[in-house]
């Protein structure tokens, strides 16, 4: 009986243990030149424990198809560069996630694929699948922790749907990491295929506070609602949630439509607000660091080589900013 007892008493403490720890991670800048052993010590400084590198495939709203893997793009958009830090990363200890995204050319946003004509979806879908299938088989050679499937394309959700499914299936056959897709923060619920995946990923740029330096009572009363949202959504699916981005500008008004903001950093009409940031990044954490149901998330983002502007700047990067310091601190308890 006494050895049942402290049985049960390991497998409790070892149950919180693993569920006190977080994917604790910073999206990786792609860019020209490929990641050094000093960039990723950086990166582990700061008490994270993920690292998310993310290849680039140029789209069109007007034209169906897609462009990936190209000698024009900068080597941490394609295989060189991904391969290569994936490899520096874990020399360092730290897991890595692979999140393909789409760049879009010309005028609609990359979540305006409904331009496209109904005879373009096929073409469409085959360059996409081509090129997620590409970066999946990557990402199991490396044996990278998890992988994104898609990032906020859920004008594809409809058209789509069967190949979505077909696509998972044919990932499965092969990666045995953690598969996601990345969708927008209002748009979750629309994605009719989180039963064959293993979380529920979402891209939390939420709009709480349009003052100029945010409020931190309004942002946790509206972080609050969300997370409550998020945790009925987890428990109704039996999945937990990771966020595969989230983050602020050092900005006036981080907390309403910056990921709509230019992203110049020497934008001279933006106002640089350091204090800002810390306020949204300390709330944001506060109220959801320490749910269970929550995975962990990803920091858009993280340059490798700092711009001598950035820690002036009005950017997403919070390097050598004071909001890094709370990052620091939260990243820290939840290693």
């Amino acid at each position: 009986m006494r050895r049942i007892l402290t049985s049960i008493v390991f497998i409790v403490a070892l149950s919180n243990l693993l569920f006190a720890q977080k994917w604790n991670g910073w999206i990786l800048q792609a860019e020209q030149e490929v990641l050094q052993t000093n960039h990723a010590d950086a990166i582990k400084a700061t008490s994270a424990n993920m690292v998310v590198l993310t290849p680039i495939a140029l789209a069109s709203d007007m034209i169906p198809r897609l462009e990936w893997n190209t000698d024009w793009q900068w080597v941490g958009e394609r295989d060189t560069g991904i391969i290569s830090a994936v490899q520096v990363l874990k020399q360092q200890g730290l897991r890595c996630a692979i999140k393909p995204r789409l760049a879009m050319e010309g005028p609609g946003a990359v979540d305006q694929l409904e331009m496209l004509g109904p005879n373009d979806w096929k073409v469409w879908w085959g360059d996409y699948s081509a090129y997620i299938l590409h970066f999946a088989h990557i990402a199991d050679s490396l044996d990278v922790v998890c992988f994104v499937i898609g990032d906020a394309l859920s004008s594809t959700m409809k058209p789509l749907a069967p190949e979505w499914e077909t696509l998972i299936d044919s990932i499965r056959s092969f990666y045995d990491g953690t598969l996601t897709y990345a969708a927008h923060s209002d748009r979750y619920e629309q994605v009719p295929f989180w039963d064959k995946l293993d979380v529920i990923g979402i891209n939390a740029h939420y709009r709480c506070d349009s003052s100029e330096t945010p409020d931190t009572r309004i942002l946790e009363a509206c972080f609050s609602e969300q997370r409550n949202a998020l945790a009925e959504f987890s428990n109704s699916t039996g999945k937990p949630v990771l966020f595969t981005s989230f983050g602020f500008r050092s900005v006036d008004q981080t907390a309403w439509e910056s990921d709509a903001m230019p992203s110049i950093q020497h934008e001279l009409f933006l106002h640089t607000n350091p204090l800002g940031q810390v306020h949204a990044f300390r709330s944001f954490f506060k109220v959801f660091w320490k749910e269970e149901w929550l995975r962990g998330g990803w920091i858009y983002k993280w340059e490798p080589r700092q711009p001598i502007f950035a820690t002036t700047g009005n950017g997403y990067t919070p390097q050598g900013k004071a909001a890094l310091d709370v990052i620091k601190a939260w990243f820290g308890q939840f290693q």
